[in-house]
């Protein structure tokens, strides 16, 4: 991150625990409190509310500090209303456009990247933040085996891993998850959900065993109910081991069967 955060940042990549870190960064950089924080979901804000937004003035900030998730999901008039305005942007706030993997050629967004016109910050998501050690958890978690999932949770603990480092890392892996079971409902080849996904083949044929019987309902369940208690964790509203245990317990609990597609291609129904 340069001196000067202001402006337009583009981040591409699943990575989103390094991403959540380095927003912390920003927000202790830019001194941004409740007041001069806004989080924001591409898929529902409004052009002319995210231009407004930027440039009004700090209320007690650096500058304010404006967070928009799924930013693949704005509208064009919502980039173009941002790009219109991104000298003004600049002068008073830090918007960071987050999105969880590439952007397709044809989004207004990735002419603006390639004009220089955004920041653009990429966060890899093929292999999980912390190195391989991590994986015994992840492993016991796709298994659904509780002991060995809480073993690994217990180690991680001794070798001094942070709560929301773990919470991370086991949001990281449910994103991973719903991408490939979504694909897979579409009843879409391994090659290609490996090409769109970022991985490689053999990963995605151990991920869609791990998936093989949890539905797209499920998986995105999981997936918000880990984003809750890491929420409740940095809050303070949560006891960090014991919520985590707790979410492990739900996320190794009892199979339900989930029917195969008719389609042929090893993938699963939208009804799963």
């Amino acid at each position: 991150m340069t001196a000067s955060p202001r402006g337009l940042h583009l981040w591409l990549g699943a990575d989103r625990a390094r991403k959540r870190e380095q927003i912390a960064e920003l927000q202790r950089t830019l001194r941004a409190g409740p007041l001069d924080r806004h989080d924001l979901d591409g898929a529902s804000a409004q052009a002319a509310e995210l231009a407004a937004l930027g440039r009004q003035q700090p209320a007690q900030a650096l500058a304010r500090l404006i967070v928009v998730d799924r930013a693949d999901r704005l509208e064009a008039r919502g980039v173009e209303a941002l790009l219109q305005h991104a000298a003004a942007i600049a002068q008073t706030a830090c918007m960071v456009l987050l999105i969880d993997g590439e952007l397709s050629v044809r989004h207004p967004l990735s002419r603006a990247a390639q004009e220089g016109l955004v920041a653009v910050s990429r966060f890899a998501g093929t292999e999980p933040p912390g190195g391989a050690k991590p994986f015994v958890l992840l492993d016991a978690v796709g298994a659904r085996d509780l002991s060995a999932a809480l073993l690994a949770l217990r180690d991680q603990q001794l070798t001094g891993r942070e709560p929301v480092e773990v919470l991370g890392l086991l949001g990281w892996q449910l994103q991973r998850w719903v991408a490939v079971r979504r694909f897979l409902d579409a009843q879409m080849p391994p090659a290609r959900i490996a090409a769109l996904v970022g991985l490689k083949p053999w990963q995605v044929d151990r991920i869609r065993g791990d998936v093989s019987r949890r539905s797209l309902e499920d998986l995105q369940g999981a997936l918000a109910r880990c984003w809750a208690v890491d929420a409740a964790v940095k809050q303070g509203r949560a006891v960090p081991w014991l919520a985590i245990e707790e979410l492990l317990f739900e996320l190794c609990g009892p199979l339900r069967d989930v029917p195969r597609s008719r389609g042929g291609r090893g993938g699963v129904s939208r009804d799963g």
